[in-house]
């Protein structure tokens, strides 16, 4: 009867000690996973912040060249209008230019 004893508070000593290392393991799966999404989350906020700086370089680049187009749209308009009100020479009175040099 002693033996039986002895043999099954070996068996729950084993048995707690799976128990105690299961456990640890869990705790590091839990932690690893954790880690895992805590790096997936700072990896999606720095591509998501590196596309927002990119789209905002974008938009300024956009809005400069805009504003520049425009400028020369103003500029464009203004001189045809202009030349409009002018009494410039059309171009058929003027008389054609020389033909082209050739080196030989």
């Amino acid at each position: 009867l002693v033996w039986q004893v002895e043999q099954g508070v070996h068996r729950i000593e084993f048995l707690e000690r799976e128990l105690r290392l299961e456990r640890a393991t869990r705790e590091t799966a839990k932690s690893t996973e954790e880690d895992r999404v805590e790096r997936v989350k700072r990896s999606h906020a720095a591509a998501m912040a590196a596309t927002h700086s990119f789209l905002d370089d974008e938009r300024l680049a956009f809005a400069e060249e805009r504003t520049r187009l425009e400028g020369c749209i103003r500029a464009n308009l203004a001189a045809f209008h202009a030349l409009q009100h002018d009494d410039v020479p059309s171009l058929i009175d003027r008389p054609p230019p020389p033909p082209p040099r050739v080196d030989r």
